[in-house]
């Protein structure tokens, strides 16, 4: 795709026709303005350029793992990581199935059985937050290792 055809597959948020600039209290039709339009054109390429490199810096991972040992138990357990992380693997030691939620509490849990690891790869940084819980009478070790 050339240039041109670049240009003339961008649309308007608005029609140029139908801007009015009153001046002195009389309407007159907006003419373009070819350093007004190349302006506007520029800060909104180098606002999409932010957001694309912010994206882009939130993938490279920072290089710190930190193991975490939960004991989880029939009452449910909060981790909160060290920081917000890229990934984290679950594994559970045992003895019995623990059930993981992340972030939240809303969705349903995942289930690791015994000598399972569980990864979670979000591939930015958005893991938070981590619950933990066995069945009634239960109780397991996990461990659990945040990647940045």
């Amino acid at each position: 795709m050339d240039y041109q055809n670049v240009l003339q597959s961008i649309e308007m948020p608005f029609n140029p026709d139908d801007i009015e600039i009153v001046e002195n209290g009389t309407p007159t039709k907006w003419t373009s303005k070819g350093d007004v339009m190349n302006f506007l054109m520029l800060a909104s390429i180098a606002s999409q350029a932010v957001k694309v490199r912010k994206y882009l810096d939130d993938r490279i991972p920072n290089g710190y793992i930190q193991t975490i040992l939960v004991a989880a138990t029939p009452v449910r357990q909060l981790v909160e990581l060290p920081w917000i992380a890229q990934s984290v693997s679950c594994i559970n030691d045992g003895p019995n199935p623990v059930f993981i939620w992340v972030n939240t509490l809303e969705r349903s849990p995942h289930q690791i059985n015994l000598n399972e690891a569980f990864n979670i790869n979000f591939e930015v940084h958005k893991l938070r937050k981590l619950y933990f819980q066995c069945g009634p009478g239960f109780a397991a070790a996990v461990r659990v290792v945040a990647q940045d």
